[in-house]
C-alpha cells in the first residue's frame, strides 16, 4: 500500500491528510496552529513539524509515496525552513523555484 501526505499551511492554521492510493482512501485528517512563515518564521515550523509527525507515525517509511506541502508566505520568506526536530519522513522544506 502507498500512503500520499497533503499539507495546506495558512494563517490560521494547517491542515494536513494522508490518505491511500489503492483503493484511494482517506486515512487520517490533522490539524494545527497556524502555519504562515511571515507572520511567525519559529511557531509555523513548530506547528506543522508536528502535524508531518502526527501523520507519518503509523507510517513505514517504505510506503510513503509523496508528501506535498503548501506553505502561506514560504515565497515572502525566501529561505529555507529548517526543524530542530524534523519528522523522521521529512527533514527539510524548501521553497519551489
Amino acid at each position: 500500500m502507498t500512503y500520499l501526505i497533503g499539507v495546506d499551511c495558512g494563517g490560521t492554521h494547517i491542515v494536513g491528510q494522508t490518505w491511500t492510493t489503492a483503493p484511494e482512501h482517506l486515512v487520517q485528517s490533522v490539524t494545527g496552529g497556524p502555519g504562515n512563515v511571515v507572520l511567525d518564521y519559529s511557531a509555523a515550523v513548530t506547528n506543522l513539524t508536528t502535524v508531518l509527525d502526527q501523520l507519518t507515525a503509523a507510517i513505514p517509511a517504505s510506503q510513503l509515496g509523496l508528501i506535498l506541502i503548501g506553505i502561506a508566505g514560504i515565497e515572502t520568506a525566501g529561505r529555507l525552513i529548517r526543524s530542530n526536530k524534523p519528522s523522521p519522513n521529512v527533514t527539510t522544506l524548501i521553497p519551489r523555484s
